[in-house]
């Protein structure tokens, strides 16, 4: 039997970031991940303020090293189309590095290969990988760990990261299950998309058969481009709507996008996922346990941002779990100092992107405010703060605050 502090299941974005930070205090820990790396993960590929932040904190030149690694492009800012396929263009800005703007892309397959790569430099990483986790059992003063192997592991602590379809998440977590807070992802990766901004802009199309979700068309190196749709799972049902035929429909027949792909050709199966989304409250933590990323619902409910969220929730994981060995306090009483931070830090963002997913549910009230924010640059650099979590909290006020951006009062 394996016994450590603390395990990490699932070796995402949430769970590196919080081995890194675990390993840096100099704790013992494990990590178990079901695949073996270099492995892909469906996703938008593209890594935000938050992402780029929590990099920098993590030190040891981790972030300079990924800066100057060609497996990423910085991108230069966000092309908003709305229902009427207006534009607003919106320059990232340089607050985490004087020479680097907030907008990285890089694939996930790239990305997490870097991190864990990271990751294993750390002595007191025990990193075990092809490790399928079946169930964990309470048990007096500690947690037992079973894989599919019948091994066990005994901890003190699990930080679950594992996404919000693992069957553990379902066990300990009583997450929502109305669809509105699951979407659903499907992305393809394309080469000689035409029209493509030269200086690395990411393009988040609103369309109206996808309100309240979008179309996104995210640069890459090499001239590539990771495509894809989202939208609510439960808008989904109510529309009987294949997101697979809609996205051969705008790739192939809608006047708008057919002439930008007539000579893109698709590099990558089409493939789809799942989103948990943010957007309520609920409790990540309990009795030896703490949530991190996607298991903890931590995806913006209109942009989808999910790497950097998860990164955050690694980072705190860690940082609470360095507080538990010291007070020697597992209790679901004394973890719930975890959701705090998570949602001290997260969620003025996450309050944001839920108010404007209602907006976007209508997209005249969409094509408003696109009028409205492409003719005032105060607006359009407060819209890219809010979305990088800049904006203080005392500036919020709730739908009357989005009120204001659109009608002008």
């Amino acid at each position: 039997m394996l016994e450590n502090d603390v395990t990490i299941i699932g070796a995402g974005p949430a769970g590196i970031s919080a081995g890194i930070f675990l390993a840096q205090k100099n704790i013992p820990f494990t990590i178990l991940e079901r695949n073996q790396f270099p492995r892909d993960k469906i996703c938008g590929d593209c890594l935000g303020g938050y992402a780029l932040s929590v990099l920098k904190q993590m030190g040891d030149g981790i972030f300079e090293r990924f800066i100057k690694n060609d497996i990423k492009m910085i991108g230069s800012g966000v092309h908003f189309f709305g229902p009427e396929h207006q534009k607003i263009s919106i320059e990232a800005v340089n607050t985490i590095s004087r020479n680097v703007r907030e907008v990285a892309l890089c694939r996930r397959f790239d990305f997490d290969n870097f991190l864990m790569k990271e990751l294993i430099k750390y002595r007191n990483a025990n990193i075990l990988e092809n490790k399928k986790v079946v169930d964990f059992r309470r048990r007096n003063g500690h947690i037992e760990i079973l894989d599919s192997d019948d091994s066990i592991i005994k901890t003190k602590l699990v930080i679950l990261a594992t996404g919000s379809q693992h069957a553990l998440v379902h066990k300990i977590h009583h997450a929502p299950k109305h669809k509105k807070y699951i979407a659903a992802g499907i992305r393809s990766y394309f080469e000689g998309i035409e029209g493509l901004a030269p200086e690395g802009y990411i393009e988040l199309h609103f369309l109206r058969e996808l309100a309240p979700g979008y179309l996104w068309i995210f640069p890459l190196p090499g001239n590539q481009a990771n495509v894809g749709l989202g939208l609510r799972s439960d808008m989904l049902n109510k529309r009987k709507i294949s997101l697979k035929q809609l996205f051969e429909y705008y790739i192939k027949e809608d006047p708008y996008f057919k002439k930008r792909f007539k000579s893109a050709k698709p590099v990558s199966e089409t493939a789809g996922f799942p989103l948990a989304l943010g957007g309520k409250k609920r409790q990540i933590s309990g009795d030896r346990f703490l949530l991190a990323g996607d298991s903890a619902n931590l995806i913006e409910p209109l942009f989808g941002e999910g790497i950097g969220h998860a990164m955050y929730s690694g980072k705190f994981a860690a940082e609470h779990a360095v507080r538990c060995l010291t007070e020697n306090n597992f209790s679901s009483d004394f973890n719930t100092r975890y959701d705090r931070e998570v949602y001290g830090k997260l969620g003025p963002t996450l309050k944001f992107s839920g108010m404007m997913q209602k907006v976007a549910m209508y997209p005249r009230l969409m094509s408003l405010l696109f009028n409205r924010v492409n003719n005032n640059d105060g607006l359009q650099h407060q819209l890219f703060q809010i979305i990088n979590g800049q904006i203080p909290k005392k500036r919020w006020q709730g739908m009357e605050f989005i009120m204001k951006m659109i009608f002008n009062f």
